[in-house]
């Protein structure tokens, strides 16, 4: 696997682990759609990014704008091939195949796993709710985002259905993460 693909398998972790400690359930298989995850990404990518240190943005690098808000491009084309580590994550639910051995943790850099720790906390401390939000309402908080709004009007008005956004929209945008 990739450092973005290690990467992605924590913070998932991270994700299940927040969900979890609010849900004391195993409904998560239910609410962990594609559409949810790739938002939730991209808001624990942008949460901490600043002009000093893009922080996640460094790992999770080619978002791009499309109809229902940024999307990690990497990301999203692996989820759409197969899963990623052992998260096969579909339309509808989130399965989690079985676990090797091998702790795919240990191959990611100490910064990595700090700044995705340092992410899903500032998401948890702003909006510890968040991870609860249907995917629809992450779609609609995204679009709040200057930086999506920017780049996809312009991608359609060059006929594209999508755009790179650079990282310096996405730190300099509003961010918004409660509805």
């Amino acid at each position: 696997m990739t450092t973005k693909e290690l990467a992605f398998e924590y913070l998932m972790d991270c994700f299940i682990d927040w969900y979890k400690s609010i849900k004391n359930d195993n409904s998560f298989h239910y609410s962990f759609t594609k559409l949810k995850v790739i938002k939730l990404l991209f808001f624990a990518s942008a949460v901490n990014a600043n002009n000093e240190d893009h922080n996640l943005l460094g790992t999770f690098n080619k978002f791009v704008a499309m109809p229902f808000g940024p999307v990690e491009s990497d990301i999203y084309n692996k989820m759409n091939q197969s899963a990623i580590g052992k998260y096969c994550i579909s339309d509808k639910e989130l399965k989690i195949q079985e676990v090797s051995t091998e702790n795919n943790e240990d191959k990611l850099s100490p910064t990595i796993i700090e700044q995705i720790n340092e992410s899903v906390d500032a998401l948890r401390k702003i909006n510890n709710r968040l991870v609860l939000y249907s995917a629809f309402d992450l779609v609609d908080l995204s679009h709040k985002w200057s930086c999506w709004r920017t780049t996809y009007s312009y991608a359609r008005q060059i006929n594209k259905g999508s755009i790179s956004i650079p990282d310096n929209l996405i730190i300099n945008s509003d961010k918004y993460f409660i509805i």
